[in-house]
C-alpha cells in the first residue's frame, strides 16, 4: 500500500512552489465565482484563503477568519506554510502539509480536462478563535492552473466540524468522478496507509435532501423547499438508509457525512 509520509515546510515548498512569471493574476477576482457559491454548500460555519504558489504566501482570506482562527485577516495575509501548519495540531501538521501536495499531485498527473472531477478533503485538527483545537474539513474547492499545468493558486476553504461528533481522527479522503463509478479512497494520517473502500452512490436529489437534513430541516420543510411530495422526501430517505445501511436519521447524516458523500 502507498503510504503519505509526513513532510517539513521546506519540503513542502519544493514541491508546491512554482515559478514567477511575467502574467498578472487577480486571484481574488478569478475566484469570486466559487466564494459567492461556497455559502450554497457549507455545511457549517467556513472561511477561506488563497495562496500564490509563486511567492507560497497567502495573498487573501475571508473577512470572518478571525471568528474561525485566532488570527486577524491582516496577520494571515502574508503568511508562508510554516504559519498554516502551526494552525494545525502538532501532530497532524506534517501529514497536513503532505496532504496539500498530494492533492496538488493528483490534480497535476491528470488530463487537464479531468482535473475538476477530482475532490481531495483533509480532516485534521486546527485552532479555534479562543487557540482551542477542534475538528476542520479543508478543501481545495478551485484551482487556478499556469501554462505549465502547474498549481500557481488555489481557493482552500476550512469548515468547523465541531458541531458534528463523527471524525476522530486525520485522514483525507480522493473523490475520483471522472469514471462513471466514482472511486473513493481514505488515506489514514495515523497509519499512513492508502486504503480503498466501497461506498455507495449518491444521486444528485440525495444529495441537495442531506444537505438540508443536516441543516436541521425535517420532512415536510424539504417537501417545501424542493418543491415535491412529502412521501417523495420519505422514499429517499428510506432508500438512502438501505444504501448506507443506516437506522435512522441521525445515523444516515452521520455516515453521509464521516465519508464525505456530499
Amino acid at each position: 500500500m502507498k503510504k503519505l509520509k509526513p513532510i517539513l515546510p521546506d519540503e513542502f515548498v519544493h514541491k508546491l512552489q512554482t515559478q514567477q512569471n511575467s502574467n498578472s493574476v487577480d486571484y481574488l477576482d478569478y475566484f469570486k465565482k466559487p466564494i459567492e457559491d461556497a455559502i450554497n454548500y457549507a455545511i457549517g460555519p467556513y472561511c477561506w484563503f488563497i495562496p500564490d504558489n509563486r511567492a507560497m504566501k497567502i495573498i487573501a482570506v475571508s473577512d470572518n477568519i478571525r471568528q474561525l482562527t485566532p488570527y486577524t485577516k491582516d496577520e494571515w495575509v502574508g503568511q508562508d506554510p510554516s504559519f498554516l501548519a502551526n494552525n494545525v495540531h502538532p501532530d497532524d501538521s506534517n501529514y497536513f502539509l503532505a496532504a496539500i501536495a498530494k492533492s496538488a499531485k493528483i490534480h497535476e498527473s491528470r488530463p487537464m480536462d479531468l482535473r475538476e472531477k477530482i475532490r481531495v478533503n483533509i480532516y485534521c485538527r486546527m485552532l479555534d478563535r479562543k487557540s482551542n483545537y477542534r475538528w476542520m474539513l479543508i478543501q481545495f474547492v478551485a484551482r487556478f492552473y499556469n501554462e505549465a499545468g502547474r498549481i500557481e493558486s488555489t481557493l482552500g476553504q476550512m469548515t468547523d466540524l465541531s458541531a458534528f461528533n463523527m471524525i476522530d481522527k486525520p485522514m483525507i479522503t480522493v473523490i475520483d468522478n471522472s469514471n462513471k463509478e466514482s472511486q473513493y479512497f481514505k488515506v489514514s494520517i495515523d497509519n499512513q496507509k492508502l486504503l480503498p473502500i466501497s461506498l455507495p452512490q449518491i444521486t444528485k436529489r440525495e444529495q441537495e435532501i442531506i444537505q438540508l437534513m443536516i441543516q436541521g430541516l425535517n420532512t415536510p420543510e424539504i417537501s417545501t423547499v424542493l418543491n415535491i411530495s412529502y412521501h417523495t422526501v420519505e422514499n429517499h430517505k428510506r432508500n438512502l438508509r438501505a444504501k448506507t445501511g443506516t437506522k435512522t436519521s441521525a445515523e444516515l447524516v452521520h455516515f453521509i457525512m464521516a465519508n464525505n458523500l456530499l
